[in-house]
């Protein structure tokens, strides 16, 4: 029987490029022996994967030099049926990107990938935060019709670099051994292997990939490394930012007194520093054509429970209650659109404080307008003023710990707060996923 699909575009999550599901390459899967010992099919090199991989001449599997078959004029969909390897004579149907021949999921070949992307800063804590988001998806996700699933490609001979196998590692060390996560290196081999997750909703069955590398921060310092990053936006559907709380001057001031041994406050990046790293990201894209107005950008600092926990250092007017409480939907399953804009302007207030406190060496009010402006036209701007459900940008506080973590940097007990707002309120903009919305657009 014909295992026909639409016509698909995809996105690789390795290198970005995109390409029509037609296009897609396949590659042997044969692990047959010869009496020597030897791979029955060859393992080889090529010029697509080692400049992805950066000149490391990485053996991999056999790439069949033939593309899935397509009936006249496209009717009748895209043919996925194994084919036979030209090599070996094998009949495989495991697909690789034709770009940068990585190995890709068959359902992102089936049914096309959309992808929302997270990145950070440096110190911002991302792989807490992704461990921490996807526990709490697998945890709960139901109650919102959402389940999760790690998938398992991987490189040649490298099984434990699977999204799975990393993931299964990581939350073991946080939610069982109650560890943080170390700091990634900096040129860390890894920094190429993206997590890749499936989100699927439980009822529509409609589809989306999270993608998030588990690079150092100080990656997206590099001129390089911006034009990546902004190619990595460009074709994501939505993004989550994660902003280090503590690189705010007039945070990290009050917590080096107040928790002098829970962090260390002297090697950050100051936060107009990654300000300035995402506005210059940011321009590339408009340089580009690309319309940011029409991507939802969820900007959400980490270790926020060390601002609630220290609410008497800011002089400011905000519903704590609200900054300091969990997500409403993990108790009566409803997604509630206007307190997610209420934590946004609270946490809008509280940067206008942090930045007219004497220790701002940053702008950091001055950074909620920059915001503003990309993201509001003329047209739309005195609505957003009015009705803040409209906007495509909102800000979060989030806590992987939800707590502060000892010297030693084990943590009594780990409760995620809020990790899954920004990704759910995306869901939300970016539509079809039938969640259960109330209090907003």
């Amino acid at each position: 029987m014909s295992n026909k699909v639409k016509k698909r575009s995809i996105v690789c999550p390795y290198c970005f490029n995109v390409f029509t599901n037609d296009q897609v390459l396949y590659q042997c899967e044969s692990v047959e022996r010869t009496s020597d010992g030897d791979y029955r099919c060859g393992r080889e090199t090529t010029s697509e994967y080692d400049d992805y991989w950066r000149g490391e001449m990485l053996l991999h599997r056999h790439i069949i030099p033939v593309s899935p078959k397509r009936s006249l004029f496209g009717l009748g969909g895209v043919n996925l049926d194994p084919v036979r390897c030209d090599c070996c004579g094998y009949n495989s149907r495991r697909f690789v990107c034709p770009h940068c021949h990585n190995w890709l999921p068959s359902p992102m070949i089936e049914q096309g990938s959309e992808i929302i992307s997270v990145i950070g800063g440096p110190s911002s804590g991302k792989t807490n935060y992704i461990v921490a988001l996807m526990h709490e998806l697998k945890r709960v996700g139901y109650k919102i019709k959402l389940s999760i699933a790690p998938q398992e490609v991987y490189r040649e001979g490298h099984k434990d670099e699977s999204t799975a196998a990393m993931f299964k590692q990581m939350e073991q060390m946080l939610f069982k051994e109650k560890t943080c996560l170390v700091k990634t290196p900096e040129n860390s081999e890894r920094s190429r292997i993206p997590w890749i997750f499936s989100l699927t909703n439980n009822k529509t069955q409609r589809s989306i990939y999270l993608v998030f590398y588990d690079t150092a921060g100080e990656h997206f310092q590099s001129q390089e490394a911006i034009m990546e990053m902004a190619n990595y936006f460009s074709h994501s559907s939505g993004v989550i930012v994660l902003l280090d709380t503590l690189s705010v001057g007039a945070v990290k001031e009050v917590m080096k007194v107040r928790h002098p041994d829970a962090m260390d406050y002297e090697s950050r990046t100051t936060f107009s520093e990654m300000i300035a790293t995402l506005d210059t990201t940011l321009g590339h894209l408009r340089g580009k054509g690309v319309d940011l107005a029409k991507k939802p950008f969820a900007f959400a600092f980490s270790k926020f429970d060390m601002i609630t926990r220290n609410q008497d250092a800011w002089a400011t007017d905000v519903n704590w209650d609200e900054l300091a409480g969990n997500s409403s939907f993990l108790t009566d399953g409803m997604v509630d659109i206007a307190k997610m804009d209420e934590v946004s302007r609270s946490i809008e207030l509280l940067m206008e404080n942090w930045g007219s406190n004497d220790f701002a060496d940053d702008d950091v009010a001055a950074t909620v307008n920059k915001i503003r402006g990309i993201w509001e036209d003329k047209a739309t701007r005195k609505k957003n003023e009015e009705d803040n459900s409209n906007d495509n940008y909102k800000f979060f506080g989030v806590s992987a710990f939800g707590c502060i973590p000892r010297e030693d940097l084990t943590i009594e007990q780990v409760r995620p707060t809020r990790v899954m707002d920004p990704l759910v309120w995306i869901l939300h903009r970016l539509g079809g996923f039938d969640l259960p919305i109330v209090g907003g657009k």
